[in-house]
């Protein structure tokens, strides 16, 4: 799970939280962007954020010259943590929370809530008990 938070965008309707269960996150001013912003001063797929070896690399579209990561001048890529920002144009990105475990299948996701349903007594434990019989 990757939680990402803007706190500075010129796009005000994105400022917030973002969680993501995958190990490949985009962000720029494309649609298709996990992460889409109104914004001229950055372009389709402006960086890419990357579970490598249980770690999150950031990557710069080869376009682009350089993003701030912490305030610093970054070209390339480079590794980033828990606390750590990142600045493309006007907007900025704070790494909330980073937890190393991706889930591969949907199947093993929803194993585990349902794991967490059984042990809180749930009520919607018997639907997604059978969500998880199902080959998903």
């Amino acid at each position: 799970m990757i939680n990402l938070k803007i706190t500075d965008s010129v796009d005000p309707e994105k400022i917030g939280n973002y969680t993501f269960h995958k190990n490949l996150i985009y962000i720029g001013n494309k649609y298709s962007c996990d992460i889409y912003i109104k914004d001229n001063s950055i372009i389709s797929n402006h960086i890419f954020i990357e579970v490598i070896e249980q770690r999150l690399l950031v990557h710069l579209n080869k376009e682009i010259d350089f993003i701030l990561i912490n305030g610093k001048r970054t070209t390339g890529h480079k590794y980033v943590g828990v606390g750590e920002t990142i600045s493309i144009g006007k907007n900025t990105f704070t790494i909330e929370a980073f937890n190393e475990t991706i889930w591969e299948t949907m199947k093993e996701r929803v194993n585990l809530i349902t794991d967490n349903l059984i042990k809180e007594k749930s009520d919607l434990l018997s639907i997604v008990s059978s969500l998880q019989k199902e080959d998903i």
